[in-house]
């Protein structure tokens, strides 16, 4: 079963590759501020992988991964 969660960090990791990134168009496309954004990729542990070269760095990658909820 699919959560909520997961859906909501697959939805913004496919927003922040669609814009190569680029979180400014990403937030905006997702109508949410930049540091909406930035809580919510620390909330679901979204990293972006780039490549190494310093020049123009590229985009390769989203991971994300959804933290553990105790249920007591």
């Amino acid at each position: 079963m699919t959560t909520l969660k997961a859906i909501k960090a697959e939805h913004i990791a496919r927003t922040l590759k669609h814009t190569n990134g680029n979180k400014v168009k990403t937030a905006k496309i997702l109508g949410i501020s930049t540091a909406g954004l930035h809580k919510l990729c620390k909330t679901y542990n979204i990293v972006l992988v780039t490549t190494k070269d310093s020049y123009k760095p590229r985009l390769i990658s989203v991971k994300y991964s959804i933290p553990m909820e105790v249920v007591e």
